[in-house]
């Protein structure tokens, strides 16, 4: 039977990987998936224009087969509410204000194949030409494989690859929330966020919601992005923090207050919400109060006739 090829790219979601993508994060610097891992799977660094910064990145095979890879140096650019990066191939280049791809030089080659349980290394140079365009710049080297077949019918073109962020010359930290607003839900209660990066660097936005009854009387504190997520130069990212335990009636005030940049930048926005009852709860609280006030008529109308029995009223 002539194998079909699937291609299928594994895309990283800038700074921290996700579930969906069936990536196993073994510690804070590695990544692995589908039988390849590497080290370190996010470079960050601050560099000046006409010198170089010398790394490398570790690659390790996680399977008893030889692994054949292949590599590539690529600029991506961000996209969707999370700000996840799509990968342009080899010739195409982003934004020149952000593209890093032509400043990266291989210096060493990994072995294109790897044996079984063994690991390669890759050593590269960035190297910034004089005069060029201050604030961070993005891309990454892509590592790419072909996993084994899946019921002897299909192959799988696996890609994965470490983000590189460099920053360079002088920082223009700006930012703000762009939005801030209950969602509507009736399982889970939670609250979405964009913070919108107008500066010309990478930004962490990092913060607290503070939640607080009628009364004034805060009643919850909600941690934003603890896991530190980039928010890259002239890009909105979204995040959404969760409720637990929310209360099912009654108005409150939220207040974000997030900090971002070297040294600490603030800003805050507040949004008050009335939270109500399911459609469920809804209908039972409706059948209830009915219930309730058919129970007090039905009892005045017996306390009203023992009367007149009583006092011939």
């Amino acid at each position: 039977m002539i194998k079909k090829i699937l291609f299928f790219s594994l895309l990283l979601l800038i700074i921290q990987p996700t579930t969906s993508f069936s990536q196993n994060k073994t510690n804070d610097q590695r990544l692995e998936v589908q039988g390849l891992a590497i080290n370190p799977f996010l470079i960050e660094t601050e560099i000046e224009p006409g010198q170089s910064d010398k790394r490398s990145i570790t690659l390790f095979n996680t399977t008893e087969q030889p692994l054949p890879i292949s590599v590539s140096i690529n600029d991506f650019t961000p996209y969707g509410p999370s700000g996840q990066p799509r990968f342009l191939e080899s010739n195409e280049t982003t934004d020149q204000r952000f593209s890093l791809s032509s400043w990266i030089t291989i210096t060493k080659q990994p072995e294109l194949t790897i044996p079984a349980k063994g690991t390669t290394s890759i050593d590269f140079t960035i190297n910034p030409p004089e005069g060029s365009e201050p604030g961070t710049h993005y891309g990454g080297i892509l590592f790419s494989w072909r996993s084994n077949p899946v019921n002897n019918a299909v192959t799988v073109n696996q890609k994965v690859g470490t983000i590189i962020l460099a920053k360079l010359g002088k920082a223009e930290q700006n930012g703000s929330i762009s939005s801030f607003q209950k969602q509507n839900n009736n399982q889970t209660q939670s609250f979405v966020l964009g913070f919108n990066n107008t500066g010309n660097v990478h930004l962490k936005p990092k913060g607290e919601i503070f939640i607080s009854n009628m009364f004034g009387r805060q009643v919850a504190d909600l941690f934003i992005n603890p896991n530190a997520e980039v928010v890259l130069p002239h890009n909105t990212r979204t995040f959404q923090v969760n409720w637990p335990n929310a209360p099912k009636f009654g108005w409150y005030t939220a207040t974000v207050v997030l900090y971002y940049g070297s040294p600490k930048i603030e800003t805050r926005a507040s949004v008050r919400m009335l939270i109500t009852p399911s459609t469920t709860s809804m209908v039972l609280i409706v059948i209830t109060s009915l219930v309730g006030i058919a129970l007090i008529i039905f009892g005045i109308k017996r306390y009203n006739a023992w009367l007149r029995r009583k006092y011939g009223v």
